[in-house]
């Protein structure tokens, strides 16, 4: 069986899996600017297989989409099949007023959760932006909130204060004893503290405390701070990409 090729373009990393089936295969990940996406992915994928298709999910703009499609076209005569947020699929239900404006990373992880639970849940995205969704046990999508990520705060503290210029430490104690461990601190507790909050509110809503999925880069710190349990799925937006490969015309 020819596997398909699910390519998840973030901010600043891009993550890749084979898809042969129900199972995908293992994570590929190298960080990237828009400028160097391309050829960063030509040294990686040219001894690749020849998928039977490329799934992509992208937040990067079209100038760089479509390089990677010249990338797909030239290397293997694909056209990529890029993901797009939709009103509703598979019994989820789209939040937001504009479906479309929607960053497709959120819905598929949105997906992937509500695929595999069926059930009420928050989910934090914690790459470079922090996004956080509410779904009900209906499986409509309650609305969501975006908040700096853990290094866009640290640089606007440094770039709009005159705290001095620190390297960024470690988050082992809550209360920093220099600044470079206080920022540090701050900004991850900032970030669990509004993780916590939205569940709080969901909690509202659904009569009970939904599930916690946590994904994204900076998943493993903001876990480790949070007050409440949570399960960590680092490739969700792939899972999302698989959900829509193996559910294709439905």
């Amino acid at each position: 069986m020819t596997a398909s090729l699910l390519v998840d373009v973030g901010n600043s990393r891009v993550k890749w899996a084979t898809l042969e089936g129900r199972r995908i295969g293992s994570v590929s990940a190298v960080a990237h600017s828009a400028d160097s996406l391309t050829d960063l992915l030509r040294g990686q994928w040219s001894a690749l297989p020849a998928p039977a298709r490329v799934l992509v999910s992208s937040v990067i703009g079209e100038g760089p989409n479509a390089r990677l499609r010249k990338l797909c076209a030239s290397l293997w005569g694909l056209e990529c099949d890029f993901a797009h947020a939709r009103s509703s699929a598979l019994g989820l239900t789209n939040g937001y007023r504009d479906p479309g404006a929607l960053g497709v990373d959120r819905w598929l992880a949105m997906l992937a959760a509500w695929h595999s639970r069926r059930a009420a849940f928050c989910v934090a995205d914690c790459g470079s932006a922090v996004t956080i969704d509410a779904i009900d046990a209906d499986g409509r999508h309650l609305g969501g909130l975006i908040i700096p990520g853990v290094q866009l705060m640290q640089r606007a503290l440094q770039r709009g204060t005159s705290i001095p210029e620190f390297a960024p430490t470690g988050t082992g104690t809550f209360f920093g004893r220099d600044t470079a461990e206080a920022v540090t601190s701050g900004v991850v507790q900032a970030i669990a503290g509004a993780i916590e909050r939205a569940l709080v509110v969901t909690s509202g809503a659904a009569g009970q405390t939904p599930p916690l999925i946590v994904t994204g880069g900076d998943g493993p710190v903001i876990a480790n701070a949070l007050a409440v349990p949570c399960e960590l799925r680092p490739s969700l937006v792939l899972e999302g990409l698989a959900v829509l490969a193996q559910n294709a015309g439905r």
